[in-house]
């Protein structure tokens, strides 16, 4: 009988007593976009989004103008690189800096049943809900 037929039922053994891996917090799904409805508990009335994409990105419309950029860590402790965006003049541009700015300091986030709460280390948060099509 060969070795390998001998040790094969010690690995199958030791296989079923090995720890569980550690559970992978992943960031929401990605393609759902989410619209923001509150910053730090005031009501953000402007047409602001979120997407997560599945190569590490963020993405969306910040009242005017789309951005992207990237994120890395978890979702208990990521990092916003630094982000693009197009430069278009629109009317009503109010909250759009408001927005990006704010996006770009949040650092953990919260998935719940409702929607998604982004948080940073200073307290500030972001309220986004599932966008209506």
């Amino acid at each position: 009988m060969s070795p390998l037929f001998l040790t094969l039922p010690i690995l199958m053994a030791n296989a079923s007593t090995l720890p569980p891996e550690p559970v992978d917090a992943s960031f929401p799904e990605s393609g759902v976009t989410w619209q923001l409805t509150e910053m730090n508990g005031d009501t953000f009335d402007k047409e602001a989004t979120l997407t997560f994409a599945e190569d590490g990105r963020i993405s969306g419309k910040a009242v005017c103008n789309t951005y992207s950029g990237p994120v890395t860590g978890t979702p208990d402790a990521f990092e916003i690189g630094a982000m693009i965006s197009t430069k278009m003049a629109c009317l009503n541009m109010e909250g759009e800096q408001q927005f990006l700015d704010a996006l770009a300091t949040m650092t953990s986030l919260e998935q719940t049943d409702t929607g998604l709460i982004l948080r940073n280390a200073d307290g500030s948060q972001m309220l986004f809900v599932p966008a209506s099509e």
